[in-house]
């Protein structure tokens, strides 16, 4: 019988998994955070089910120094402090393990390295047939032979490095036995390892080649030339040291025998248990038996038997946990399988054929078009070579179509004549209701992290070890594998839609990506493809407008500074404002110095109005910094002029959590809109050639009436139903005296004081908003609530319902979830409440505008009329018009986004037309 022994870095794989995970997606429902134990039991389960070891240890490291800090204090002191949600971890981790039958080591005044590195010898030298080894430091490559591999974690943990002799040699040039050496010459900033300054990898390895070793460097040390020899004399005794510290301890004394590690058939109600108790789903229980039980020699059918509770989080779930456990409940194929056998039809008419009525999908990548059906079966297409035969299929078959990303998918085969309909599930939008907060949508990541597969990479033989290693290989095959994996990720696809369709109509979300957002990424696509023309002579004029007032601006503040400095430059402003200038000391940054971000400079401008000298060049660096960020935003813009001289941006619909959206390449979000010159920019954009206006319309205090309208306040429903001006009247009832006796400082405090609950802002927050103490905006906000009652009950009522829920929900059923609502930590408990505030009615505004977006552009095109949407910005709507259709398009548009949806206070749109986007403001 085959035996191979798997030994594990505990330490390197938890902290891996903490890392690789959001904590705060990750805890149960008491706020235990659970990031790092899921994270290692899928990873451990991974390299169970790849290796299929018959023997298991994990080596943890055990609190206090060992040796090697006698040796070298500064021994990894640079590490920073292990956070202590991962602390508080490595206890369960330590239980769990337990659960598991899977024995863990560990061994005071050593580290678990020595550990592992004894583990690994003596399986050696006990006649194990392989010995492989888990570990994310390099210094285990020492332990390399022809039994001992280590298994060495990539960017992706999926992306284990089998690191053999061979694979040593050809990325260090160096053997296994030698590495020491190479890493002594060389040092190890992780672990605070002190090298000779200038040596690399590179020259480490060539010395070692030349003398053949450590040792005869050392002898020969006063033969080596130039500086880098200098250097190695310079630190001979530190590379000794070095050499001591780095070699591994093979033969602690350990109080366990090899066959300890056996792995023993695990005992399902046990396993459910364990996991049950961080509330982790069934799905990963039932993988974590299925791997330990099969190394332990059960049948596949005996393993089938075990059953397993889906421990769900109920009212209090976190989240991310949850979803991905719950996901993967509604696979009803066996995904693992689809994937590793799909195949390559020859030609799309044979693949078409075997489709019949069964679900389908494309994907685009590269110039060629991949088809694939639930069969297994796909065909890769030329996207230039997209005919009639394949929009006949796609015309004929629109009732199960499913995408990752229409919006560029669209871009991709458009040009190409096919016509896609809109799809039944879009797995990126899917994706993102169910998870955003989540940084990226990538296809692969996803069906990791939900269905729990992953798609390994057609490589060579040779790839199976690591190493850089570049090789010839035949371009027919190299076309067949970028196929192949074109086709694995299209049925990627395929199986993320059965797991988001299921979880989408649980939560009710089923329809906003219908109704909504797959619509959008149809109408986005249009308004990138059309884009925006833009006056270029008057973005060339402003340039050099903006870089002339810059260059003046610094003129004038080098005079007063009496020297030419970097008015970028944090150190240089600090001796110039306050050892030269004498100005009192602004907020102490974490470096030790002193903070000159814009408020602190704003601050002391203020300040400094008795000294004519700083005042003059705090007053000329402001205006620098301004001027210097529109000049950047001119030459971005004038950048992204393509040839038929329109701005093309990409709308971006899955970055922000609440789902507004945001444009990239270039960001017309960030154009400035509340001061004179920021404004400016936006008189270059203009109508397009042969039309005659561009019409600007907004919503007014959109996030205000949406808040009359979720409290049910009569007070201020009310209010905005005077029809005088809102801020005033609603400034009249808190401060109680009549309207024309408002003060223009108590309008704009209330105003701030709307907006800022809106947006969730803290009264410390609103405090510094107002320049006033947060006692007197403590009592602001007091007075406010005694006016408001209904504001104040709903927007309690919104922490309290997340806290009791883990999610809030928007109008049309948006959700996102906080599970920092239950963290221990005040700071994280606190930004979790103020997101819990702010994300039903920002989410709800969002989905608002997409609605209206959605109306007014199928208005225009059913009025048949030339005029189209170029630009969403905000709560606005940019419109280019043809000549003679300005009424009727003002008319459309107005009513479209006033009538997106009633609320008991109506929505109110400002519309203006102009020669320009700046002209068209109102």
């Amino acid at each position: 019988m085959v035996s191979r022994l798997l030994v594990i870095d505990g330490h390197s794989l938890a902290f891996r998994a903490y890392f690789a995970l959001p904590a705060d997606g990750f805890s149960t429902s008491a706020g235990q955070a659970t990031n790092a134990l899921y994270g290692f039991t899928t990873m451990l389960t991974q390299v169970i089910t790849d290796i299929q070891p018959t023997h298991i240890a994990v080596a943890f490291d055990v609190k206090g120094g060992t040796f090697r800090n006698e040796m070298l204090p500064e021994y990894k002191g640079t590490r920073s402090a292990v956070p202590e949600d991962l602390l508080s971890q490595i206890p369960l981790l330590h239980d769990l393990l337990d659960s598991l039958n899977i024995s863990y080591v560990e061994k005071q005044g050593y580290e678990g390295d020595d550990v592992i590195a004894t583990l690994a010898t003596r399986g050696r030298d006990e006649g194990f047939d392989s010995v492989y080894v888990v570990s994310g430091d390099r210094d285990a490559f020492q332990l390399i032979d022809e039994t001992i591999t280590v298994l060495y974690p990539g960017q992706h943990f999926k992306d284990l490095k089998h690191m053999t002799p061979d694979a040593v040699f050809a990325k260090y040039k160096v053997w296994p036995s030698q590495y020491p050496d190479l890493a002594a010459l060389r040092g190890e900033t992780a672990d605070n390892i002190p090298g000779v300054p200038g040596v690399g990898d590179g020259f480490a390895a060539k010395w070692i080649d030349q003398y053949g070793g450590l040792d005869g460097i050392l002898a020969h040390a006063d033969e080596i030339k130039g500086k880098k020899g200098d250097a190695l004399r310079e630190n001979l005794d530190q590379v000794k040291l070095n050499r001591r510290v780095n070699a591994l301890v093979r033969d602690v004394e350990l109080d366990v025998q090899l066959s300890d590690f056996t792995i023993l058939q695990p005992d399902s109600a046990k396993v459910d248990a364990a996991l049950a108790a961080f509330e982790f789903g069934a799905n990963l229980k039932r993988r974590v038996y299925t791997a330990l039980s099969l190394c332990a020699g059960a049948s596949e059918e005996d393993v089938q038997k075990a059953q397993f509770s889906s421990a769900k989080r109920g009212s209090t779930s976190s989240g991310a946990a949850e979803d991905a456990e719950d996901m993967t409940e509604s696979l009803d194929f066996d995904a693992e399988a689809l994937l590793q056998n799909v195949q390559l039809a020859p030609s799309f008419a044979e693949w078409a054929a075997s489709v019949g009525e069964s679900m389908w999908t494309v994907y685009a990548h590269g110039g060629r078009v991949t088809f694939a059906a639930r069969s297994g079966l796909a065909v890769c297409v030329s996207a230039d070579a997209l005919d009639a035969s394949v929009q006949d299929f796609v015309r004929s078959h629109d009732g199960q179509f499913t995408v990752h990303g229409l919006k560029s998918l669209l871009h991709s085969v458009t040009s190409s004549g096919v016509e896609l309909p809109d799809p039944v599930m879009d797995t990126q939008l899917a994706a993102y209701l169910l998870k955003p907060d989540k940084d990226e949508y990538i296809l692969e990541d996803l069906l990791a992290e939900d269905a729990h597969v992953q798609m390994e990479e057609q490589d060579s033989a040779e790839t199976s070890v690591q190493g850089e290693l570049d090789f010839d290989f035949d371009a027919d095959a190299a076309d067949l594998d970028a196929d192949l994996e074109d086709a694995k990720r299209a049925m990627a696809v395929l199986i993320l839609s059965d797991v988001y369709m299921a979880t989408l109509k649980d939560r009710g979300e089923l329809r906003l990506l219908h109704d909504v957002e797959i619509p959008m990424s149809r109408v986005l696509y249009e308004t990138e493809k059309l884009g925006a023309a833009v006056d270029t002579q008057r973005l060339s004029q402003m340039l050099a407008t903006f870089s002339a007032d810059a260059e003046q601006a610094q003129t004038i503040a080098w005079q007063q500074a009496g020297q030419e400095i970097n008015l970028q430059s944090p150190k240089q402003l600090q001796t110039v404002l306050f050892d030269d200038m004498g100005l009192p000391p602004t907020k102490k940054t974490k470096s030790g110095g002193y903070t000159t971000n814009a408020a602190a400079l704003q601050e002391l401008y203020l300040r400094s109005a008795g000294n004519e000298r700083a005042n003059t060049f705090l007053g000329a660096l402001l205006r620098h910094r301004e001027i210097n960020k529109l000049k950047q935003i001119v030459q971005t813009l004038s950048d992204a002029v393509r040839a038929d001289g329109r701005i093309h941006t990409t709308f971006e619909q899955t970055v922000a959590a609440t789902g507004r959206l945001s444009s990239t390449e270039p960001n017309l979000q960030n154009i400035p809109n509340r001061n004179a010159l920021g404004r400016e920019i936006r008189s270059a954009f203009v109508p397009s050639e042969g039309n005659v206006a561009l019409l600007s319309a907004d919503y007014s205090q959109v996030e205000l009436r949406l808040m009359a309208h979720l409290s049910g306040d009569e007070a201020l429903i009310e209010a905005f139903k005077s029809g005088t001006d809102l801020h005033r009247y609603v400034a009249s009832l808190v401060y109680g005296v009549p309207v024309e006796d408002i003060t223009p400082d108590q309008r704009s405090h209330i105003k701030a004081m709307s907006y800022g609950l809106a947006y969730g802002l803290s009264t410390y927050g609103l405090s510094q908003q107002l320049k006033i103490s947060p006692a007197e905006s403590d009592i602001l906000k007091n007075k406010y609530f005694d006016t408001f009652g209904k504001v104040h009950d709903y927007l309690e009522s919104l922490v309290a319902e997340a806290k009791r829920k883990g999610y809030t929900e928007t109008m049309f059923g948006r959700r996102r979830y906080f599970p920092g609502l239950r963290s221990s930590n005040r700071q994280v408990r606190d930004a979790a409440e103020r997101g819990a505030l702010n994300a039903p009615i920002q989410g709800s505004a969002a989905d608002i505008m997409k609605i209206a977006m959605l109306k007014a552009d199928a208005a225009l095109r059913a009025e048949g009329v030339r005029s189209r949407i170029i630009l969403q910005i905000h709560d606005e709507l940019v419109v280019d018009v043809a000549a003679g259709e300005e009424d009727v398009v003002s008319a459309l548009v107005k009513n479209a986004m006033e009538h997106a949806v009633e609320l008991a206070v109506p929505l109110d749109v400002s519309t203006g037309l102009g020669a320009d986007w700046q002209q068209a403001a109102h």
